[in-house]
């Protein structure tokens, strides 16, 4: 019986142990971000190069149909709503979404007027 029930504590902590080992994309979900202290210099052009300008996307010549590798570039599709629409409400763009205080200072940039700073 104690075999058994050792057993069944190993399986027990193995599941949890294989369950909890998920990639989560909220790289801390309860990240607050400052909206004051975004900057496209600082913040959205890094997100943009690590994340949109990678591999043939879109770069200059990438698959992607535009590019996205400069503020004028960019600020073109978000006055169209293009960003706030596939980066923030579908979550398709950039494939697999981004984590949630990445997306957090694309929101604030936006709704501060998407400024060049």
């Amino acid at each position: 019986m104690k075999t058994f029930i050792s057993a069944i504590l190993v399986c027990g902590a193995a599941a949890l142990a294989i369950t909890s080992c998920t990639k989560d994309k909220a790289a801390n979900p309860a990240a607050i971000v400052d909206c004051s202290k975004v900057t496209f210099s600082g913040d959205i052009m890094p997100i943009m190069q690590n994340s949109c300008n990678t591999t043939g996307c879109h770069n200059a010549g990438g698959a992607a149909p535009m590019p996205l590798t400069s503020y004028s570039e960019i600020k073109i599709y978000v006055d169209n709503g293009m960003i706030a629409d596939r980066v923030l409400v579908k979550g398709d763009m950039p494939p697999g979404g981004l984590p949630e205080d990445q997306k957090k200072k694309i929101k604030c940039w936006i709704e501060n007027g998407a400024p060049d700073n």
